[in-house]
């Protein structure tokens, strides 16, 4: 996947979606942001301003940023998870079930736990984690692909770093993403279903102690355990550029 290539005959059909949750308070803001501009013209006496600029921010902000929310999904595939935001134009993660560890596929009923034990800012999981977050799943990665525009490559940063942990929060039921899961990787052969089962059911519950996603998340840490400083000057300065794209 070093080079693009067509996504639709690499993943295969969509089996199951499913939604990423978001808590109340990221529902709450496209409201706010023509409410909190509308309730300040207001102040001044300005009626009809403050009704158009209510109007105006409805159709400019709050809507799109709904449509944004409501299409985060997880989608399962036949030979792959695919997640982000399903809208045209948008990238998304593909993780490809031949790359997933299988021994660290998990369920959990508390995934936000995670963001106070690694003091990782909900801001950048990219919506895959949010305060207030319950039932989601985790998994050991080698690679992950970027679609966009009905093509794929490998991300370079998690091939630069030999892999990667994911975490993520599902709507709704873990368990449900996690038999549809287990079903469609025995029916790509990657493993059988009730093995995936076994491993990733019944829900565990994370620690929100600090480092406790080290100990208590299968595929944490990264098996090298190797400092950014020891990696090879080129894989550092391509980090740097990755991070400083995003």
């Amino acid at each position: 996947m070093t080079a693009p290539v067509p996504a639709a005959p690499v993943i295969g059909r969509t089996r199951a979606r499913f939604r990423m949750h978001w808590p109340w308070y990221i529902w709450a803001i496209p409201f706010l942001v023509p409410l909190v501009p509308g309730a300040l013209i207001l102040l001044t006496g300005d009626v009809l301003a403050a009704v158009i600029t209510v109007i105006v921010l409805v159709l400019l902000a709050t809507l799109p940023l709904l449509w944004v929310l409501a299409s985060f999904r997880i989608h399962v595939t036949d030979r792959a998870i695919v997640t982000g935001p399903f809208l045209p134009g948008f990238a998304r993660s593909v993780h490809l079930f031949q790359d997933i560890d299988v021994s660290t596929i998990r369920a959990w009923s508390n995934v936000s736990a995670y963001l106070r034990s690694s003091r990782t800012p909900a801001l950048l999981t990219a919506g895959q984690v949010n305060r207030g977050s319950r039932h989601g799943i985790s998994f050991r990665v080698r690679r992950i692909g970027d679609m966009r525009g009905g093509q794929l490559r490998e991300n370079q940063m998690t091939r630069d770093l030999g892999g990667t942990a994911e975490i993520m929060s599902v709507a709704g039921s873990a368990e449900r993403l996690i038999r549809s899961l287990a079903t469609a990787m025995q029916d790509a052969g990657v493993a059988p279903a009730d093995a995936v089962i076994a491993q990733a059911l019944p829900p565990g519950r994370l620690s929100p102690e600090r480092d406790s996603h080290l100990q208590q998340i299968p595929g944490w840490p990264h098996p090298s355990e190797e400092r950014f400083e020891d990696l090879p000057p080129e894989v550092q300065q391509r980090l740097r550029d990755h991070l400083r794209r995003d």
